[in-house]
């Protein structure tokens, strides 16, 4: 999966509200499909739900609303003044920034696609296109707003994936610290990654999988395909 990973340490992101108005304030359905010419499918979980354990996970899936997301920002208390473009809280801007690859086409003109979208509910986007060793390195070192990321796939999933989300200096552990119950959610993944029992696994990763789409700071985007190109003439 294709994914938006929000950095909750960040003062305009700790709020709940804010990340789900960002998850609504976009056309993720528009966007992939133009981004990809179609190649990818729009993603409405973390992890697609023909993985192992994935199947039952129980999420809200958003759909583009500019109006919920406006109201969203509005309850965080993030006002448009009158006259303005950017909505302000406490005199400062709702000003965010998004690193992505600078190699990477696609990220890009995500990039751009969602500077234009959040500039419609009055949220100023900056991009910045970084290579790919500083890309990681910065998400590691939890110095970022808003990254692109995409899980490992078959076979490593979901376990990998749950793995670098628990473990120190990956960089999702440090973004999801604002999370009410991280705790918990790093006990339920140390218990997933031990027991031996097949029901209790699948319940955990129900749990844990759902928590982390609820909280919102992981934004499922697309499910990216593996290409494969062959000749008309091999039979």
């Amino acid at each position: 999966t294709r994914q938006l990973v929000m950095n909750t340490n960040k003062e305009q992101l700790s709020d709940i509200r804010v990340r789900q108005a960002l998850h609504y304030g976009f056309n993720k359905e528009a966007m992939v499909e133009g981004v990809t010419s179609g190649l990818e499918e729009k993603a409405d979980y973390i992890l697609p739900p023909n993985f192992p354990y994935t199947s039952n996970v129980r999420a809200t899936t958003v759909n583009y609303d500019s109006e919920k997301a406006k109201q969203l920002l509005d309850e965080a208390g993030w006002k448009l003044p009158k006259g303005k473009d950017i909505r302000e809280k406490d005199g400062q801007p709702l000003e965010i920034e998004l690193m992505y690859n600078s190699a990477e086409s696609i990220q890009k003109t995500m990039a751009e696609t969602l500077q234009s979208e959040w500039a419609g509910i009055g949220v100023k986007l900056n991009i910045d296109g970084v290579e790919l060793t500083t890309q990681v390195e910065r998400f590691k070192a939890n110095e970022f707003d808003m990254n692109f990321f995409s899980n490992y796939g078959a076979p490593y999933d979901p376990h990998t994936f749950v793995n670098i989300v628990a473990t120190e200096g990956f960089g999702f552990r440090e973004s999801i610290s604002a999370y009410p119950n991280k705790a918990e959610l790093l006990t339920q993944i140390a218990e997933v990654q031990q027991t031996v029992d097949e029901n209790e696994r699948q319940n955990l990763y129900t749990e844990i999988l759902g928590s982390l789409q609820e909280q919102g700071a992981i934004v499922p985007i697309s499910y990216i395909k593996q290409v494969a190109i062959y000749q008309k003439n091999v039979s």
